[in-house]
């Protein structure tokens, strides 16, 4: 699900600006709007133009790779485990 639209402007200098919005459905007409609210913020020759959307973080960040926490006597035992060599 998308959450933003955002355009990103690299300059001649190549200083660079970047304008998002909030919209679920973004349209030509949304990205022109921040193009123009963009390069109204600096006077110079445009070096390079993206175009992009942000996604809605509604899924988990990243699933348990086990199923059950480790023991709690896990860090001594591994520790012990270590040292035995």
């Amino acid at each position: 699900r998308i959450r933003k639209a955002f355009v990103k402007i690299k300059y001649a200098d190549f200083t660079r600006t970047t304008r998002e919005c909030v919209c679920p459905e973004p349209t030509v007409a949304v990205f022109l709007q921040l193009l123009d609210a963009a390069h109204g913020r600096r006077s110079l020759p445009v070096r390079l133009l993206g175009t992009g959307v942000r996604f809605a973080d509604d899924a988990e960040a990243q699933p348990d790779l086990f199923d059950d926490p480790p023991p709690s006597d896990f860090k001594s035992r591994a520790h012990s485990a270590a040292g035995a060599k």
